[in-house]
């Protein structure tokens, strides 16, 4: 071997990858470094009004840990479809402790019949990302988080993603709102859409996820 390059070490890769509500706590493999994902839970539409789901914030952090190191975390619980004329229903925040360090994304919050919520925040991660807003249906868009799934024309907020980072990892898409069956936000973290008849349940939230990746280099 001539070239002058060293050949790059192979890596081990463990991953824990989570939608389930609840809490738990994992034990890092080995020494390396973890790579953590966290999205809130996002809100249901609204049934009987306009305003769709907002999604849940969303945040990313990139650490050394060490064999036998604790993860707690809780996924949040998705906002359950509403129904006979009622606001949506909010999504609960994922939350990520190692030792001292606590990272928060808060789920979508819940709007009223017409009227869309303040946008989900997060904090304690290295990247904290803020989450979309439902759209009015048959008026103003929703949006979208930074790097994220899709909103726009009678969708939930779509989830903010990790579109612009190496671990190009996306958040949910907003589901459709409508006069008949209304569509979920997607996993992970996306809003529900409304159903504006509010003779049927509007779309439910879109769950909450952890995701970690454990890596170290084989030598």
């Amino acid at each position: 071997n001539l070239n002058g390059r060293k050949p790059q070490p192979a890596l081990e890769i463990r991953i824990v990858d989570d939608i389930t509500p609840g809490s738990r706590t994992v034990y890092a493999p080995f020494t390396g470094w973890l790579d953590a994902f966290g999205w809130g839970a996002g809100a249901s539409g609204s049934c009987g009004g306009t305003a769709c789901g907002n999604s849940a914030a969303a945040g990313y952090l990139r650490q050394r840990v060490t064999r036998g190191q604790a993860i707690t975390y809780t996924v949040g619980t998705r906002g359950a479809g509403a129904s006979a004329t009622n606001p949506g229903n909010a999504g609960t925040a994922t939350s990520l402790t190692i030792g001292a360090r606590v990272c928060t994304s808060n789920g979508g919050a819940v709007s009223t019949i017409s009227a869309v919520a303040a946008a989900a925040t997060a904090s304690g991660w290295d990247y904290n990302r803020t989450g979309g807003l439902g759209a009015l249906v048959g008026g103003a868009d929703g949006t979208s988080g930074e790097g994220g799934g899709v909103s726009g024309n009678d969708l939930g907020g779509g989830a903010p993603g990790f579109s612009d980072l190496p671990l190009a990892l996306r958040g949910g898409d907003g589901g459709l709102g409508s006069t008949g069956v209304p569509v979920p936000g997607a996993e992970p973290g996306a809003g529900g859409g409304a159903n504006t008849n509010g003779t049927a349940v509007s779309g439910a939230g879109g769950p909450g996820k952890v995701l970690l990746i454990f890596e170290r280099a084989l030598l």
